[in-house]
C-alpha cells in the first residue's frame, strides 16, 4: 500500500513540474515590432495592385435646399426659396417654392448637365419666358435665372434630410 501512495505522490509532482514547465515556456516576452527585422520582398514577388476606380462625382436620388434669392432688373424682389430636387442620371427635376409679400410661388424646372455646369429648360412665369442655369457643388445650390422682365440669382444651401444614390 505504501508503494502505491508513493506512486501517487510521485504522479502528482510529476504532473505539477510540467505544468510549470508548460506555463513558464507560454510568458516569454516577444520582442517589440520595432526591433524586428523587416522582410524586403524582391519586385517579382510583390502582388499587383489594382487601379482604383475614380472617385464618382456626388451621386443621389433627391437633395431639399433652402436660402436667398434675389432680382438684379427692375425691381428688388428678394426673398427666400426652396428647393426639391430630384435626380435621374444627368437630369434634375427641380420645383422651386417660397412666399414672397405675403403670396405664395411654386415653379417647376428641369436642369441638364453635370452638377457643375446645369443648364435649365426656359419656362413661362407670368407671361415672360425665363432661362436658368446653376451649379451644385458640396451642398450648394448656387444659379441664375433671366428673363425679359427680371433677372436674378439665388444661393441655396442643402439641407440635412437626403435620399442617398441607389448603388449598383
Amino acid at each position: 500500500m505504501r508503494l502505491y501512495h508513493y506512486n501517487n505522490n510521485m504522479k502528482m509532482k510529476i504532473i505539477l513540474l510540467l505544468l510549470a514547465i508548460g506555463l513558464a515556456g507560454c510568458t516569454t516576452k516577444e520582442e517589440p515590432l520595432a526591433k524586428r527585422t523587416p522582410v524586403i520582398l524582391p519586385p517579382s514577388l510583390v502582388p499587383e495592385v489594382e487601379n482604383q476606380p475614380e472617385i464618382q462625382p456626388d451621386q443621389w436620388a433627391e437633395k431639399t435646399f433652402k436660402g436667398k434669392w434675389i432680382t438684379t432688373r427692375n425691381r428688388r424682389l428678394d426673398g427666400i426659396m426652396n428647393c426639391h430636387a430630384r435626380r435621374t442620371g444627368d437630369v434634375y427635376d427641380c420645383r422651386f417654392w417660397g412666399t414672397w409679400q405675403g403670396i405664395d410661388f411654386e415653379y417647376n424646372v428641369k436642369f441638364d448637365g453635370p452638377l457643375e455646369n446645369l443648364n435649365g429648360h426656359e419656362i413661362t412665369i407670368d407671361g415672360a419666358r425665363y432661362k436658368w442655369s446653376g451649379t451644385i457643388v458640396d451642398g450648394v445650390f448656387v444659379g441664375e435665372f433671366a428673363s425679359n422682365r427680371y433677372d436674378g440669382s439665388f444661393d441655396l444651401k442643402e439641407k440635412v434630410v437626403t435620399v442617398p444614390y441607389p448603388e449598383k
